[in-house]
């Protein structure tokens, strides 16, 4: 079995998905991690065929589709997806899956984040600033300690990570993180940045409560999930024990 490089991918998407050096440029350099030479692991195995199980891919994907249709059909824009359940089950391969197809299918900027980066970004002992290449007029997205000063950067607040980004998506959420990404919610509501949230709280009914049971978010940020979000729980044994990698 041949491996996937970034070089087969990019040839896939161009073919297939008329993917041009900005979208691919704003895709490789989103923040998501990369290996010492280079390569993105966590891009190639999501865009892999035989890496995410099909059943997965059919299951999980297709319901997605059917609650985007159902947003839609009452008149709202999808905003929001989490992928919440148990450990070791693909939810952040699917993540970056979904990420990457939207990214280039509708010619996004993303933002990939880890749950501690979005907690630096949050209390500030992180920045996020941009760098544009003056050849490719790609944006290339980088995470520094907060006294590192370039000229050549701009800074992006807190309070404005949705204005500069189309998609963000946050990789293994915590509750200590929670209150930053009710922050981001409600920004993202009114930016229309789509917002994607892998996380092992589970089920996904613990972000908005019962009747029995408070949620983990505000009332106004559970209004904006229940008119614009999508819910997916994911289940399954640790695939990871089993020698399997997500």
């Amino acid at each position: 079995m041949k491996t996937l490089t970034l070089n087969d991918l990019k040839r896939f998407l161009e073919k297939t998905a008329d993917c041009d050096s900005r979208i691919w440029n704003s895709l490789v350099n989103c923040n998501l991690p990369k290996n010492r030479k280079g390569d993105i692991p966590l891009l190639i195995k999501a865009m892999s065929k035989n890496v995410i199980p099909q059943e997965y891919t059919r299951t999980y994907f297709n319901e997605i589709k059917r609650q985007e249709e159902e947003i839609r059909e009452k008149g709202f824009k999808p905003l929001f997806l989490i992928l919440s359940g148990d450990i070791g089950n693909y939810k952040t391969l699917m993540g970056v899956k979904y990420l990457a197809i939207k990214t280039v299918t509708e010619k996004l900027y993303p933002l990939f984040l880890t749950n501690d980066e979005l907690l630096g970004l949050y209390n500030g002992s992180l920045e996020l600033q941009q760098f544009t290449d003056d050849i490719t007029y790609a944006v290339e997205t980088k995470i520094t300690p907060s006294r590192t000063h370039y000229e050549f950067w701009e800074r992006i607040p807190f309070t404005a990570i949705t204005k500069f980004y189309d998609i963000i998506m946050i990789d293994d959420l915590e509750e200590d993180a929670v209150p930053a990404l009710e922050k981001l919610i409600l920004q993202a509501y009114d930016t229309e940045t789509f917002i994607i949230v892998t996380t092992n709280i589970a089920p996904p009914s613990k972000f908005i409560g019962t009747e029995d049971s408070p949620g983990l978010l505000s009332e106004k940020a559970i209004s904006r999930l229940l008119e614009c979000g999508i819910a997916v729980h994911v289940v399954g044994t640790d695939k990871r024990r089993g020698g399997r990698d997500e």
